[in-house]
């Protein structure tokens, strides 16, 4: 036996010895890929449970309005909180004509009478009694 054939067989056998390894790693890939990534939420990933609530402070302008219209168009209910009355009326007619346009009747609200997924709430959260009274069912 040739001193060759010694070092041949021990990087032989470390050969083997990666190879499993890396077969292991690829199987615990996908199995990850297919059992375990599915259940963690991300983007598009998490679907809303039906006649789900959601409340969404700050929805005068801005991201807060923007995330209750989203919200509304999944199909939640969402309950928006206004400081004024004046946006609080522009939100629900906002929402009511995204429903009506998303119906395809041009624009035109539908005639069963407001949209009940988006109910607004005069809510100013930096006062106590408007947050009592919200949690309370609105005023």
């Amino acid at each position: 036996m040739y001193p060759v054939d010694g070092v041949l067989a021990v990087l032989n056998a470390k050969l083997w010895h990666v190879l499993l390894v890396l077969l292991a790693l690829n199987i615990a890939f996908l199995i990850w890929r297919g059992a375990i990534r599915p259940r963690i939420p991300g983007p598009g990933r998490r679907a809303l449970a039906e006649g789900a609530g959601v409340i969404v402070t700050g929805c005068d302008c801005g991201f807060g309005k923007r995330i209750a219209l989203d919200l509304h168009a999944k199909g939640a209910t969402v309950f928006a909180g206004c400081i004024s009355e004046e946006s609080a009326t522009k939100l629900r007619a906002e929402a009511a004509s995204a429903v009506a346009a998303a119906s395809g009747s041009g624009g035109r609200a539908e005639s069963k009478g407001p949209d009940r997924r988006m109910r607004t709430l005069i809510l100013d959260v930096s006062k106590d009694e408007d947050v009592a009274a919200a949690g309370a069912g609105g005023k």
